[in-house]
């Protein structure tokens, strides 16, 4: 059996397979390296394709010492104390691999340790050592890296890990101020109906509606908290963004609490409602019902109505108009918003519009703001705002910015009958009915004006084309005439005319254009939103062109494109 040994360097730093000696034992790369494993060099880095080298070599010496043996010839084998048959560097020190890594926001810093090979592992020391180099300065986890240089030792050369070493501070979340509300709007109170004890809603309960009185806090201000600075792990300050400023208002019949100006009060008795600069306190006229024992009421401020406006009757006020329960055949108008609890009851008369030739409603709803109602039939409803209903619009003649008829339930939210004229869009679940019921949407409200002043520049366009043409035949007068001064003056007397004329008609051409380019432009902002199904006897008008809907669609989007208009599959 030849001598096998494993001998350092004189530098250490490599280790070197040396057989000494040549038999014909087999020696397998296998074995030497069980045998490599149980010297003091085994956690040196070994090179297990120059053990393969080594074996090859080895084997080849056998078999040159087979082939070359005769009984005379045969190499006497070598002494143990002389040079080796085999030396071959097998294995070498490499010294622990460290890197860093910092993240892209510069808040964490990550260390990528491969543990030594046969010499000494970094320390605690180095770790800082390395953390300074490369400018971290904060947030450094000395638990961790005393931690790292403690455990390094005991785990196998060449294990490779990944340690979060460093960490910088976040910014603190700047909180924007908040309102809440200690007194609930009468609106939000009417639109929600009042929940049974055995979970179901009572639509015909929408609560008491509650007056305030002076000094009854309305809403309370929460100040804005700026967030707190953060720092990088290189030590660099990052300022949170500065909170919005969003003081409390005091509007109508509301005033700040004296001593704390976070705080809303009422400075008069009334209904609280909701408004733009957070709430208002309305001088309210509130009655029962509108019937005949009350007469109809004009009044000037909010009224609100805690039972219904009964047939006949009409409400007139210049603030806003809230019914908890029904519109009858009844007229309401209202200043500001107008808000029907539960549903608007008209019925079809025998007399017809003159304009739109559509039977006249029993019902007149007009207000300046916004209207809302559970549903509304035979209605002619008039809103400067969004008219929103929850379950159905049927056969009403609706003028508003937007009209909304959506519920989230299968059988609501449904359009069928009547005229609808949005001025921005219409939104519903249902347009139309399975019975092809004729349902009218028309835009061009939207462009009365601009259409208004559209004719009105043909119109003056013509006249001017008219007296040019005229001018024109006067001027043919004086061809045959002789060019005295006063027919030289004449003439260029008219010539002056023409090109007056002819400017007049550059500009309304110009503006012609003009209007027609704005109307294009805001035609094409106009959509239908039908989120269920549009059905047939459906008519379109965005303008001038009245398009029918001829085949049932599901969801869609309708717009105005080009000339026409386009129906869009909404998935």
């Amino acid at each position: 059996m030849p001598d096998i040994r494993f001998e350092p360097s004189v530098d250490g730093d490599k280790i070197s397979l040396n057989i000494y000696g040549l038999d014909q034992a087999v020696v397998d790369e296998k074995e030497l390296a069980g045998q490599f494993q149980r010297t003091e060099f085994r956690r040196y880095l070994l090179d297990e394709e120059a053990l393969q080298k080594a074996c090859k070599i080895f084997k080849k010496l056998q078999h040159d010492q087979r082939q070359a043996v005769t009984t005379e010839d045969a190499p006497a084998p070598a002494p143990v104390d002389a040079a080796p048959a085999v030396s071959v560097v097998v294995a070498e020190k490499r010294p622990a691999h460290v890197e860093l890594e910092i993240s892209p926001d510069k808040m964490q810093c990550f260390m990528m340790i491969e543990t030594a090979f046969g010499g000494e592992n970094p320390g605690a020391a180095d770790f800082a050592r390395y953390l300074a180099d490369l400018g971290v300065v904060f947030g450094i986890k000395q638990n961790i890296l005393q931690a790292l240089a403690t455990r390094l030792d005991n785990m196998p050369p060449g294990t490779r890990l990944r340690e979060l070493v460093a960490e910088g501070v976040s910014v603190g979340e700047t909180r924007q101020a908040e309102f809440h509300f200690k007194v609930e709007p009468v609106q939000d109170r009417l639109m929600k109906p009042q929940l049974r004890d055995d979970g179901t809603v009572d639509m015909h309960d929408f609560g008491e509606i509650h007056l305030v009185k002076p000094g009854d806090i309305l809403m309370v201000r929460t100040p804005p908290v700026p967030g707190t600075p953060g720092t990088t792990v290189l030590g660099e300050t990052l300022f949170a963004a500065a909170p919005l400023e969003r003081p409390l208002v005091a509007g109508e019949g509301t005033e700040l609490n004296s001593t704390d100006h976070n705080m809303l009060v009422a400075s008069r008795k009334g209904v609280a409602l909701r408004s733009d600069s957070g709430m208002m306190v309305a001088d309210t006229y509130c009655v029962q019902d509108v019937d005949l024992r009350t007469g109809n009421i004009i009044f000037d401020g909010s009224v609100l109505i805690q039972g219904s406006v009964r047939e006949g009757m009409s409400v007139k006020a210049t603030g806003d108009v809230m019914v908890c329960d029904y519109v009858e055949s009844a007229s309401v108008e209202a200043g500001r918003s107008l808000i029907v609890g539960k549903g608007v009851l008209g019925r079809q008369t025998e007399h017809r519009d003159e304009k739109t030739g559509l039977p006249v409603c029993s019902v007149k709803l007009q207000c300046g703001g916004d209207f809302h109602a559970n549903y509304a039939q035979y209605a002619d409803i008039a809103a400067g705002g969004k008219v929103t209903v929850i379950k159905h619009l049927m056969h009403c003649h609706v003028v508003a910015d937007e009209i909304e008829v959506v519920s989230s339930k299968r059988n609501e939210g449904k359009i069928l009958g009547g005229l609808l004229c949005p001025l921005k869009s219409l939104d519903c679940n249902v347009l139309g009915a399975p019975s092809y019921i004729h349902t009218a949407v028309d835009f061009s409200r939207r462009f009365a004006t601009e259409l208004a002043e559209l004719v009105n520049i043909n119109e003056e366009l013509g006249e001017r084309v008219n007296v040019v043409r005229g001018m024109r035949g006067a001027l043919r007068q004086f061809d045959s005439k002789t060019g005295s001064p006063d027919i030289v003056d004449q003439v260029n007397k008219i010539n002056n005319t023409i090109a007056h004329y002819e400017k007049l008609m550059l500009i309304l051409k110009q503006s012609r254009h003009q209007l027609m380019e704005t109307i294009k432009s805001v035609r094409e902002t106009l959509e239908i939103n039908v989120q269920k199904s549009l059905f047939p006897g459906v008519t379109i008008r965005y303008v001038d062109k009245e398009i029918p809907v001829r085949e049932e669609k599901g969801p869609c989007r309708i717009k105005a494109k080009d000339e026409s208009i386009a129906f869009f599959t909404v998935r």
